[in-house]
């Protein structure tokens, strides 16, 4: 199964990505990198924009064969 992660280069979904992959998923991460880090995701495909922008977002999903989106970007403040 190809999956999209959003926010997938932050902690929860840093995190998630890793057993994605680790089950034997394709994984696309979607993460604009204002909190994550690009280190965080070493086994799937980084693509670097905003999730605000309908064209990239439509960009990947029809062209990228996505067959589930799961959604961890936010903007919070931890601590």
């Amino acid at each position: 199964m190809h999956i999209l992660v959003t926010g997938g280069a932050g902690y929860i979904g840093s995190h998630t990505v890793k057993e994605l992959v680790k089950a034997g998923h394709q994984v696309t991460v979607l993460d604009n990198l204002s909190k994550g880090w690009r280190a965080a995701v070493t086994k799937a495909r980084l693509v670097k924009g905003e999730l605000t922008s309908q064209r990239l977002l439509c960009e990947l999903l029809q062209t990228g064969k996505i067959n589930a989106v799961m959604h961890f970007a936010a903007s919070s403040l931890v601590g």
